[in-house]
């Protein structure tokens, strides 16, 4: 949540924060018990009246308000979501925190604005990690470390600049560079949404994101500059 700089309950059917991540806790015991329930053969709405009134009095509530009968989504692909947006918020608050300092760079002496955004990346990362110890598949996942998730963010840093046209003063192929970017990005965490269009719900893509925290991007120099290094210690590693 940028708003608090904390890992917060996010309801997809809203499209609102709730508050701390016991929420989504909370959350997965409702939807477990309204599973049970539905398995059973009986209906779940969203509204207690109808609820009422179909159980007690009106069979056919359920065709006339079929926009209130819940339909929940498996617990799978509940999962897939929360992996996809658990990798992409993290990576977004390890972009506007490893600028939020101004820094200089040997590739042309420059200095840099800060984003003015600075986030507790560790206690992100041990939420996230307490999240997949309590998946609801109950498979187990490997860990968002900090190392890989920075590098991550050097090639989304570069991603950007070179989508948004970010420099012009550069020999740099976009339409060469950015396919790179892509596999190299996706083969750390494929489930990360990085670009608007891979959006299912909206707002929750990288590129989204940085634009609503008013993202400072680098030069694309400075960029290219760090991607080298990291694309270096990849082929060497």
């Amino acid at each position: 949540n940028n708003a608090t700089g904390e890992v917060d309950s996010y309801s997809l059917h809203s499209g609102k924060f709730l508050g701390s991540s016991e929420a989504c806790s909370e959350g997965r015991l409702l939807a477990e018990s309204s599973r049970a329930y539905a398995r059973s053969g009986n209906v779940v709405f969203d509204d207690r009246l109808l609820a009422f009134v179909y159980n007690f009095w009106d069979g056919n509530t359920v065709l006339r308000y079929s926009d209130h009968v819940v339909q929940l989504k498996p617990k799978a692909e509940i999962q897939k979501i929360q992996d996809s947006m658990s990798v992409t918020d993290a990576t977004v608050a390890m972009l506007l925190t490893r600028r939020s300092i101004t820094r200089k760079h040997e590739a042309d002496g420059s200095s840099h604005e800060t984003n003015g955004k600075s986030y507790d990346l560790k206690s992100i990362l041990k939420t996230i990690d307490d999240l997949n110890k309590n998946r609801i598949d109950g498979k187990q996942q490997s860990p968002v470390k900090m190392d890989s998730l920075d590098k991550v963010c050097v090639a989304i840093e570069l991603l950007m600049a070179l989508k948004n046209k970010a420099s012009t003063n550069t020999n740099i192929q976009p339409e060469e560079e950015i396919p790179k970017l892509e596999k190299f990005i996706r083969s750390w965490y494929p489930q990360i949404i990085l670009h608007i269009s891979d959006e299912v719900y909206q707002g929750e893509s990288v590129e989204s994101q940085l634009q609503a925290a008013g993202w400072k991007m680098p030069k694309v120099s400075v960029a290219f500059h760090e991607w080298k290094e990291v694309h270096r210690q990849e082929v060497y590693r």
